[in-house]
């Protein structure tokens, strides 16, 4: 048997009965499997890393000084920047923040961006990262990271 620890997880390995077990931080066994072979349970822990790396790597992004958006309306599309100022585990503390316009599509809408450090505002938003890595704003908005600094943003109004 071979014990190999992935994140919050153990896994304990055993080759000769063909099964991994799950167990939690408490040592308790959450699930276990059976496999066909060897080369499948070594293919399932190479699964198990690459999910935790990339996990891990996701997690990264979100560290301060990361931008989210959110982006709500029908005939008038409305898109508000946050940037991220203090993190401490899964809770982020917020400040909006202004964007600028990359291209005019007609005088009622347009592509813009956000602008790092151009705070709107000194109200600062205490929020915590769901279960999808988004930030709930309130009943009717949320909030996404924006991965790629150079996005931008489709913005109209009414007239």
């Amino acid at each position: 048997m071979k014990t190999e620890t992935i994140g919050a997880r153990t896994y304990i390995i055993n080759t000769e009965a063909l099964t991994i077990e799950i167990r939690n931080t408490k040592g308790r066994t959450v699930k276990c499997w059976r496999f066909s072979n060897e080369v499948r349970i070594n293919e399932y822990m190479e699964t198990m890393r690459s999910r935790l790396k990339a996990h891990e790597e996701y997690k990264e992004k979100r560290k301060v000084w990361s931008m989210f958006y959110s982006s709500r309306g029908y005939e008038q599309t409305n898109v508000d920047f946050y940037q991220v100022i203090e993190k401490k585990g899964m809770t982020l503390k917020l400040r909006r923040i202004g964007a600028e316009r990359v291209e005019t599509h007609s005088s009622m809408s347009e592509d813009v961006k956000p602008v790092k450090d151009s705070f709107r505002d000194e109200e600062i938003l205490t929020k915590r990262i769901n279960n999808y890595w988004d930030i709930s704003l309130n009943s009717y908005a949320s909030a996404s990271l924006i991965e790629d600094e150079n996005r931008t943003f489709f913005t109209s109004s009414r007239a």
